[in-house]
């Protein structure tokens, strides 16, 4: 266990802040490896510092750090982060906090109470905290009074007179599956284009009922492109379920909707056309080369186990049709660092795929296309500076249950 005794409050908060780094200050006599974890017993210590900069580094440290820890060990910084969450004399680290119970998941759970009663915080950051909280512990941990609660809490939310809170709300409500649909389809009509755009994209993921279909039409005739072309390409992603309504659309007397719906059919096409298009694989990722040095970063996250090929689309941000990517969403439940979404691409003879990125550390590949089993080798990649690992990876046609 690691001890300061600076009696400088400035000080300890600038060791505790080289530490929560991975750093080595030189006034440690013992060797820290490059970027070794603080202990988690240590920073729980530390969320009870007289320092604020002390405590809001330990809680900073304990969110980024809680996709490394088992689940025993992160329930364990859970009620101290609780404590913290409520009763910091601090605003700053109580946010921290609250940042830091997001990332725990649905380990979470038993915070969402508290959630709730600072959910209408005065702070903006808190606020957006807390939306954030809601989407990453999700409702399955929850009795169905309180996942009304927090999906009322999000709807609000989305109304915020912040933007940044409004759009940190949808995001949440697109993490929690069919039961936001409502949510997502109110705030597809609200006036912030970049919520609504959001909006729409985040309906695209979820199954195509007549209700997500019908406001995802109702905004075909949006006022901002932004949100017209996010809706015609989530109504692409659903493929056949939908195509007698856009070949109806693209008739339509308004050249808006007209050509917004001739983005979104090409999209569905262009993902259609490769022969992974809907389709399920079995993943079997081999080992990293080089093999990382103690404490050195390494790519640890794994893709899902069986996956299936979406039409549906990955990246918001993409700006051609040509570099659209579409989702590789899991099929089997899986340990939460594992759930991540990931993406393809389809080329002539190849797909790319992709999981994750910062700050677990991602990875990417081009797979060639023939026969049912795709093989090839993913390369890491980071948001910093750092040598290039390299694993083979299989995937194996599967039926999708």
């Amino acid at each position: 266990m690691l001890h300061l005794s600076e009696a400088s409050m400035r000080v300890r908060a600038g060791l505790v802040g080289l530490l929560c780094l991975g750093l080595r200050p030189a006034l440690f006599a013992q060797p820290v490896p490059r970027r070794a974890p603080v202990p988690l017993d240590t920073l729980i210590i530390w969320l009870r510092d007289p320092d604020r900069h002390v405590r809001s580094s330990a809680a900073q440290t304990i969110g980024g750090r809680a996709y490394l820890t088992s689940r025993a060990s992160a329930a364990a910084a859970l009620q101290p982060l609780i404590e913290v969450a409520a009763r910091d004399s601090d605003q700053a680290v109580r946010t921290d906090a609250v940042f830091a119970l997001s990332q725990l998941g649905d380990l979470a759970c038993s915070a969402v109470p508290l959630l709730l009663s600072i959910r209408a915080s005065p702070d903006e950051r808190m606020r957006q905290a807390v939306a954030e909280a809601f989407g990453e512990i999700g409702l399955t941990c929850l009795s169905e009074e309180s996942a009304a609660a927090v999906l009322e809490a999000l709807k609000r939310a989305a109304r915020d007179p912040r933007a940044s809170v409004r759009y940190q709300a949808v995001s949440a409500l697109g993490r929690l599956g069919p039961a936001a649909g409502p949510g997502l389809a109110a705030a597809l009509g609200g006036a912030d284009s970049r919520v609504a755009g959001e909006a729409a994209a985040l309906l695209g993921q979820l199954p195509p009922t007549p209700a997500t279909v019908n406001a995802l039409i109702r905004a075909l005739r949006a006022a901002s492109e932004n949100v017209r072309l996010e809706a015609a390409y989530a109504l692409g992603g659903f493929g056949p379920p939908v195509r007698k309504q856009l070949d109806h659309l693209a008739a339509d007397r308004s050249p808006l909707v007209r050509s917004a719906v001739r983005r979104g059919v090409r999209f569905y096409a262009r993902a259609a056309q490769s022969p992974v298009a809907g389709r399920c694989f079995a993943v079997t990722l081999g080992s990293w080369t080089p093999v990382a040095e103690l404490g050195a970063d390494s790519v640890f996250l794994q893709a899902p186990p069986l996956v299936r090929f979406s039409t549906v689309r990955y990246d918001p941000a993409f700006i051609t049709d040509s570099l659209a990517k579409y989702r590789v969403e899991p099929v089997t439940a899986t340990p939460r660092f594992a759930r991540r979404i990931g993406f393809w691409a389809p080329h002539r003879d190849s797909v790319e795929v992709g999981w994750g990125g910062f700050p677990a550390g991602g990875f990417r590949g081009m797979l060639p296309t023939t026969g049912d089993t795709l093989l090839g080798t993913v390369v890491s990649e980071w948001d910093f500076i750092e040598p290039i690992q390299s694993a083979p990876i299989r995937l194996a046609r599967e039926p999708c249950s």
